[in-house]
């Protein structure tokens, strides 16, 4: 339970600490005096507050610092994994940035969260509104069901819709019929091609250029060897003519030019050998010719580049590779589904089961208690029935239903309770479902009740408040009346700003502030009577 609250540069307070008692703890002050801001701290300190709706002076750091009495909180301490008596949650604000400390020791807002649930039970203005919200009648049945059945069925139901995401993904790699039947049909086609490579390809398309040149080549040849000829011919005429010469110094440099001329020309013959030789060891285009039809062939048919024809052919193989492979692996997925879809009938069933003890248990404590909040002709219902689907939060169809007047068939909450009503409704589920070791934290919940009902309603805050503590915002003298403690909110201006003070009173003070409530204006002698009458009534009980 909340044993004490220190608070600095939050909003409008300045700096206070509040020690709490065990008991009720009513919390008073004019509309708009800053008695949310009490509530707030606390939202502040467990994470629960935006740090954009914290106004305060930028320059000082904001913090907030509860201390809990953890001792008799078995949950708390197997979560920390420690006996220790006290707990102290911290949260710093300084330029926007916050900082979290458990026992003095820095942490995270994800265990501060985790702790929050099992410290303080919250029921927070127009709270009651939510109940007519089957999400949240769920919710309140579930606080009540064993954790274990809830998370057993919720393994259960991520493990079937993660099978039927799997089943979903081998079923996008399946092809239907006609496709397999066009993939193979491709296959044996591209078959022939299939121990090429890229390089392999080019290589081919290559030689067959080469192979179309050799015409062209031969042609070249041809009339070079007939050049060649000529110009032998043309040689031995000179060698003929130059005879004559003889006899003069000239004729040995003609032999000269002569033996040159013969050597050039041996040259070229050997040239021509070696040049007819190469050619005729090229490959003939008759061998080439069919391959390179079937690849320009496959090549516009499948809007293919002839060196990517291999790719194509491995891309096809792999997707008849992967639809025979999905075809197995839908089996086993499917034999896995319809296993688990059966464990999971079986864990919505006990969750049901356990949803409809807990609802009997809840129905029967509500309706004992409406007599005693003005809701003598009243009776309360929950039906639960099973859907025809399983959803990640059960498979049960929860409704609340009411019934405020003796002969008047039993509907929806939203359809038959008033505001008032509902409140009361809200608050003894909320009481119900609380903790023993939670503080209480409530937020004017008399809203729309007063008199007698106002009165009843602060009697059952007092009783349950006797274990732990309870904070409790109001505007009925009835439930300021009930309190085992009051604390009185003030907003104080002056010339240079403005703050909130809280104030515990004594008893004395807790008439003037109970008959302030009861007068709404100025306090008279009658509104005081009948706040000490009030505070009189409940010692007295």
């Amino acid at each position: 339970m909340l044993i004490s609250i220190a608070i600095k540069n939050f909003i409008l307070i300045e700096s206070c600490t509040l020690d709490l008692d065990r008991g009720l703890t009513v919390i008073t002050g004019p509309t708009g005096s800053g008695k949310s801001m009490l509530l707030k701290a606390i939202a502040f300190a467990l994470g629960e507050l935006d740090i954009n709706k914290i106004h305060a002076n930028s320059l000082e750091p904001t913090s907030v610092k509860l201390t809990f009495d953890v001792s008799q909180n078995l949950a708390v301490q197997q979560h920390m994994q420690s006996s220790s008596g006290l707990l102290s949650i911290e949260r710093h604000l300084m330029h926007q940035k916050s900082n979290y400390r458990l026992n003095g020791e820095n942490t995270s807002l994800k265990t501060i969260k985790l702790l929050s649930p099992l410290l303080v039970c919250w029921q927070r203005q127009h709270a009651q509104l939510a109940l007519t919200d089957p999400k949240c009648q769920r919710e309140l049945i579930d606080q009540m069901v064993q954790p274990t059945v809830i998370k057993a069925y919720y393994q259960n139901y991520q493990k079937v819709q993660a099978l039927k995401a799997e089943i979903k993904k081998a079923e996008n790699s399946i092809l239907d019929n006609p496709q397999v039947t066009l993939v193979q049909a491709d296959l044996e086609v591209l078959t022939p091609i299939a121990h090429l490579s890229s390089d392999d390809i080019q290589m081919l398309y290559n030689q067959y250029k080469n192979c179309l040149d050799l015409e062209k080549n031969e042609k070249v040849l041809a009339d070079m060897h007939n050049i060649i000829q000529e110009i032998s011919q043309i040689t031995a005429t000179l060698s003929k003519a130059a005879r004559p010469l003889k006899t003069t110094s000239l004729y040995e440099s003609f032999e000269q030019i002569d033996c040159e001329m013969q050597n050039n020309l041996e040259q070229l013959a050997e040239f021509m050998q070696q040049a007819t030789t190469m050619l005729l060891s090229e490959i003939d285009p008759s061998e080439l010719k069919p391959k390179i039809s079937l690849l320009n062939e496959l090549s516009r048919r499948f809007h293919r580049l002839p060196e990517l024809l291999p790719e194509c052919f491995h891309e096809k193989q792999t997707a008849l590779d992967a639809h025979c492979h999905a075809i197995k692996e839908k089996e086993n997925l499917t034999t896995s589904l319809l296993f688990h879809e059966k464990s999971l009938t079986t864990a919505a069933n006990e969750l049901r089961e356990n949803r409809i003890r807990q609802a009997q248990l809840l129905v029967e404590n509500i309706n004992q208690q409406l007599p005693h909040i003005g809701l003598e002709t009243g009776k309360i219902q929950i039906n639960i029935q099973p859907l025809d689907t399983c959803l990640p939060d059960g498979a049960d169809r929860i409704e609340f239903l009411a019934s405020m007047n003796i002969g008047h068939p039993l509907c929806p909450l939203k359809h038959v309770l008033s505001g008032g009503e509902l409140t009361r409704i809200a608050l003894i589920l909320n009481l119900y479902t609380q903790s023993p070791c939670q503080t209480l934290l409530l937020d004017e919940v008399d809203n729309g009740v007063s008199g007698a009902i106002a009165q009843k309603i602060g009697q059952i805050l007092r009783q349950v408040s006797k274990t732990t503590t309870s904070l409790c915002i109001t505007h009925t003298p009835q439930v300021a009346a009930s309190g085992h403690w009051q604390w009185q909110v003030k907003k104080i201006h002056d010339e240079k700003q403005t703050h909130v003070t809280i104030q515990k009173l004594t008893a004395e003070e807790r008439a003037l502030a109970t008959a302030q409530i009861i007068a709404t204006e100025q306090i008279n002698e009658s509104a005081l009577q009948h706040a000490r009458a009030l505070l009189l009534a409940i010692e007295n009980t």
